[in-house]
């Protein structure tokens, strides 16, 4: 094996240092550990943010179920009423 020194500069252009590579593909795997850190923070969050947001829709739904049955309700009644009296009133 040649000296690196010795070697011609063409042949220097394709030669790696080991070291250097090492921590160029160390600080990447270091940077892509944090992306994915940082995703799984989001994702975490935002499946917290998902879950609170499911729940107050169903307990809004519930109100509103329970609300729209009460007016059809006292609509009913009053129809109703409003019927036997226009009933009665055309019996007399």
């Amino acid at each position: 094996m040649k000296c690196f020194s010795e070697a011609s500069l063409e042949t220097r252009l394709h030669c790696v240092d080991v070291d250097i590579a090492y921590e160029q593909a160390r600080k990447r795997l270091e940077r892509t550990i944090t992306n994915m850190r940082d995703l799984q923070t989001t994702m975490r969050d935002d499946s917290e943010l998902l879950r609170a947001t499911v729940e107050s829709f169903k307990s809004t739904m519930v109100a509103d179920r329970e609300t729209i049955h009460a007016t059809y309700t006292t609509i009913y009644d009053n129809i109703r009423m409003q019927y036997e009296g226009v009933l009665r009133a055309s019996d007399k």
